[in-house]
Order: structure tokens, then sequence, then C-alpha cells
């Protein structure tokens, strides 16, 4: 409800925090379809006083799917620095890197041209072994918190991401006629995705005392800053027996020259503010609003040439809850 993101609400992805005493921990998990997780988290002080203390977090993850030989494969390391600069004042710096892996993933799932189900098994697969979607995450952020009289509190934090995305893989497209059969085709579809995104917030949090109870009250500013880059093709490969799937041979990747393809640059500023009153014990009322100073996106097609430019600001968002 307020803050950068879409006007119905926003996640709160908190990152782990170094603790002040030692502590590892390490969670394995298995599960069907040889479905094998684990994870290590350790945390601790760096020094005597405990004023400087890190925080070092691993996952490994590995799934085969239900649509067979689709799998899932998951690895992460992330890693943070948190430091008192004073009895009022916290610093934290950390990072963490992210790769993805769902080789043999099922791309498609065809119907009947009147709508009707073609009654395949759960396991059915109608893209082929060599599909793949490969990910790879790298995210790189700073905060700071200064407590101030009061009660309140000043936070600062800036992040930025840098996202690579490649897919390849044949699927299978067009609806099947329940008399011929025919109908389905199949296609190649490759694509090469990079986005970057760097994420600017500072607020003020804190309250105030009123009927005998706590109100909230955070007031804040942020800005938002991105570039994508995609590039893809699609080329048909021929008739297909949903039936009977017989995938493509791999053609490599990427396959030729891309044939279409965009890059978006979009930058977000604006204001923020919220307060929650409690008239009465148990209940709260939320009043607050979001005013969007700059809320520019610029599109170039695979050419770089300008496609569409949106340029829009100065609005007022209110909310009531």
């Amino acid at each position: 409800l307020f803050g950068a993101g879409d006007a119905g609400g926003v996640i709160n992805l908190t990152y782990k925090r170094p603790q002040a005493k030692r502590k590892f921990q390490t969670l394995l998990s298995a599960g069907t379809r040889s479905n094998y997780r684990g994870e290590a988290d350790l945390t601790g002080p760096l020094n005597d006083a405990g004023t400087l203390r890190a925080r070092l977090v691993a996952v490994s993850h590995d799934q085969h799917q239900m649509a067979a030989p689709a799998k899932l494969r998951r690895q992460m390391v992330y890693g943070a620095l948190e430091a008192d600069l004073g009895p009022d004042t916290v610093v934290m710096l950390g990072a963490s890197q992210q790769n993805d892996d769902n080789p043999g993933f099922n791309a498609s799932l065809p119907r009947y041209s009147d709508g009707g189900d073609l009654g395949l098994p759960r396991s059915a697969n109608m893209g082929a072994p060599w599909n793949f979607i490969r990910r790879d995450s790298t995210t790189v952020f700073a905060r700071a918190e200064h407590q101030l009289p009061g009660d309140w509190l000043l936070k600062a934090s800036l992040r930025h991401n840098r996202f690579k995305e490649a897919i390849s893989a044949a699927e299978i497209e067009g609806a099947v006629d329940r008399a011929t059969l025919a109908g389905a085709e199949w296609w190649i579809h490759q694509a090469a995705t990079r986005k970057e995104e760097t994420v600017l917030d500072t607020n003020a949090q804190g309250g105030f005392d009123a009927w005998g109870l706590r109100h909230d009250v955070i007031v804040g500013a942020d800005m938002v800053r991105s570039n994508t880059l995609n590039r893809n093709l699609w080329p048909r490969i021929g008739t297909a027996d949903v039936f009977n799937p017989v995938a493509p041979a791999d053609p490599g990747y990427p396959l030729s020259g891309w044939t279409a393809g965009s890059t978006g640059v979009e930058q977000k500023m604006g204001v923020y503010g919220s307060v929650r009153l409690r008239p009465v014990e148990r209940w709260a009322v939320v009043l607050g609003g979001r005013y969007t100073v700059k809320d520019r996106k610029r599109s170039y097609n695979r050419f770089e040439a300008l496609t569409s430019d949106r340029d829009e600001g100065n609005v007022l968002v209110p909310y009531l809850g």
C-alpha cells in the first residue's frame, strides 16, 4: 500500500540479518520425485565487542518434476555484514547469488479445438528433452538505520540486481481437431533476457500516543530504475502428433540471429505516507497515499528504434483501510 510497486500492495522481503550470538543451523529435506534440499546458515559476531557481525547462508535444491524428464535445480549463496557505528546507528552490507536450471521443462499442453481435454496423463511432457531455462540473479544491497529520540527510526536502503535468463525449447502449439487429430505444430522458442534494476528507499517510522493507545506513522520516498533487454525467435518446425510426440532435434542455442526483441528503460520516483490509527482496542484505521513524482517508461525494438515513450507524474493515489 506504500512504496514502489503496484497499488494492490507490497510483499516485504527482509534480508536475513547477522545475529549477536553464534549459531549454525542446517536443514535437510527429502521428498517424492527425488526432491532433495539442503540449507546451511551460519551467523555470529566477528569481534569481542559484538559490534561487527556476519551471516552466511547456502542453499542447494534438486527436484524431479511430474512431467519427466523435467527437473529443477537451484543453487544460492548469501552473505551479509552488519556493524554498529554507534549506540543508535547500524549499517548492513550484503550480496546474494542464485542460479536456477530447469532442464527438460514442459512448455505447453494442447487441447481439442472445441476446448475439450485430450485425456493425457499427468506426466505428459509436450516439450523436448533438451529444453532448458537457465536463470542467474546477482544482488548487492546496503542498509542503514538510525534510532531517533521519541521512538522514531530513520531507514535508508539501496539494492542493485542483475538478472539473466536463457530459454531454449521445442513446444507444441495449436489445438487438435477431434475428428482428424490434426492442428498441432512444433515450434522452437528461444529467448535471452538481461535486466538491471536499482531501488533506493528512505523512510521515517514512528508513532504517537492518543486515546490511551499507540498509533503508527511512516513517511518516505523511493526511486526505481531498470533496464531490460530481450531477444527471441519463434520458427515453426512442422506438424505434431500430441498422442505420440517426437520432438525435433536440438538446434543449438541460439538457433540463428534473433528475429524479435525489445529494450525497456523505466524510472519511477515518488513519496508516500501512512498513519495507522487505533480508535479502540484491536481495531485500526489506515490512512495513507502515494504521490508519484515521475513514472516514465521507454521501449525500443531490436533495432533500437523508439516504439513508445510514456511519461507520467504528479499523481496522488490515496487509500483507506
